[in-house]
């Protein structure tokens, strides 16, 4: 059954927990020796298409608890606190700083979110280790966007605003059965005031968010077992560098 966020259920952010885990009993868990097989007849490119992101502001939160406060005062006392949570998550906070990715520095800004920078990290990172990516090949790689918002530690505090999300992948058979499926899920380290995070086209989200799709793509592609961990990011990055120096020496 698939975890819970570690972070509270928000307005707009509601992740449907009972619908997932049904999902995920239908999936046919493939053996590491088909998996080998799918390395060599190949995956089509990995598709997954942007989330726009969502906000928990302060200002929403305080309006709504107004009119909590002003019923519970009418029916009978009931009082609500705003803006608790419980410290960081257990596995810790996502560091998004000084992460080398796949990504060349201008690449950031076609990012929305971590979905579609997910996609094109695993497909970087399956090519530069030797997987084939292929179009007319029966395996296919889905990544869907599941939570993608900004939310704040403390009510009290000014620049206490961090990226949460979820993003999911499927790997599906010719029959569109589900053979591996990964959930990608945290909180960044990373933590700005609400105008920081919206300053120059949502500049900063757009550099998480493809940090967050490389970090994700790595885990995915281990955890399916399609490429050792140690060498995800190494060989896509090479690569990456390899043929960023190519085009700069052209």
């Amino acid at each position: 059954m698939r975890k819970q966020l570690y972070w509270m259920t928000m307005a707009g952010f509601v992740v449907a927990a009972a619908g997932c885990a049904n999902q995920r009993q239908n999936v046919r868990r493939a053996s590491v020796g088909e998996i080998s097989s799918v390395r060599h007849v190949g995956i089509q490119p990995a598709v997954g298409a942007d989330m726009e992101l969502g906000e928990r502001t302060k200002a929403k939160v305080a309006a709504a608890t107004t009119v909590k406060i002003l019923a519970s005062i009418l029916g009978g006392g009931y009082q609500t606190q705003p803006g608790s949570r419980s410290g960081p998550p257990p596995e810790g906070y996502t560091q998004t700083d000084n992460h080398a990715t796949v990504f060349a520095a201008q690449e950031a800004d076609s990012f929305k979110s971590p979905t579609s920078a997910m996609a094109e990290a695993i497909n970087r990172k399956m090519k530069a280790n030797g997987i084939t990516v292929a179009p007319q090949s029966p395996y296919s790689l889905t990544v869907k966007g599941e939570v993608w918002g900004l939310d704040y530690d403390k009510f009290s505090e000014k620049d206490d605003y961090r990226l949460y999300y979820d993003v999911e992948v499927d790997l599906t058979d010719a029959n569109k059965q589900m053979i591996r499926t990964y959930d990608c899920q945290g909180v960044t380290q990373d933590k700005r005031g609400l105008d920081d995070w919206e300053a120059n086209d949502k500049a900063a989200v757009k550099k998480d968010a493809a940090v967050i799709g490389d970090i994700c793509a790595d885990k995915a592609l281990a955890s399916m077992d399609l490429i050792q961990s140690a060498n995800a990011g190494a060989a896509a990055t090479a690569t990456s560098s390899s043929t960023t120096a190519g085009k700069s020496s052209g």
